[in-house]
């Protein structure tokens, strides 16, 4: 992970990154809320709903995950909510994309090679209109397609589909494809150069957490304080 935030493009003179488990005030913060959290509003929340439902036996981590996802995001006074837009399953348009769906196809991959995006896109969802149109409310699938094509290109839905005018469907695919390819191709190759750099992986994470650590520590001071724990 550490290597592909890094081949991204994320900068870590600018930006933290470390190992949550090696800032211990994750978990301390996270107990805290969690005395403060009940059962109920738990059990209500959607993610725990969804994933339990196809669970025969819950463990207690994906019950207690909202309150350290609250954790996280606490302990460093977030105060900006990054809107990210949702990229839909290329198997399936009323799923989203997704790392932990079984169905590999379902996805693309920053470490897939150019054939397995070519292969992936290929045999993505579709419809059976030739005509390339965004039209997410009767063309999901292709829409989302598009949406893809759109993040991967810069280009807009509209300018898209005017560049696409004369392409049927399957002649598109490549098109996605192409562009896919041509994003990510260079992201892979990074990646694979970092991740043989261990120790440089390693230094990045170890001056994060120690950065990370200071500024956890002084909000659980403060909520320590607020909660009576001093």
């Amino acid at each position: 992970m550490t290597a592909c935030l890094l081949a991204c493009g994320v900068d870590p003179t600018r930006s933290i990154l470390f190992q949550q488990s090696s800032v211990p005030a994750h978990a301390e913060l996270s107990w805290i809320l969690g005395c403060h959290t009940t059962m109920a509003r738990l059990a209500r929340l959607p993610m725990f709903k969804e994933k339990s439902g196809k669970l025969k036996e819950v463990p207690l981590g994906l019950y207690i995950y909202p309150i350290l996802q609250s954790a996280d995001i606490l302990l460093y006074k977030t105060t900006r909510e990054r809107e990210v837009a949702s990229v839909r399953s290329l198997r399936n348009p009323a799923q989203k994309m997704s790392k932990s769906d079984p169905d590999p196809k379902s996805r693309i991959n920053l470490t897939d090679t150019p054939d397995q995006i070519r292969g992936k896109v290929k045999k993505a969802l579709t419809d059976f209109t030739s005509e390339v149109t965004f039209d997410p409310a009767n063309r999901p699938a292709l829409a989302n397609l598009i949406a893809v094509h759109s993040a991967a290109s810069g280009l807009s839905a509209a300018e898209i589909c005017v560049r696409s005018r004369g392409l049927e469907t399957a002649q598109y695919k490549m098109a996605v494809a192409d562009a896919l390819v041509a994003r990510f191709e260079p992201i892979r190759g990074e990646m694979e150069r970092l991740s043989r750099d261990a120790a440089y992986l390693r230094s990045v994470l170890d001056a994060g957490a120690e950065r990370a650590a200071k500024v956890a520590e002084v909000t659980l001071r403060e909520v320590k304080h607020l909660v009576g724990f001093d």
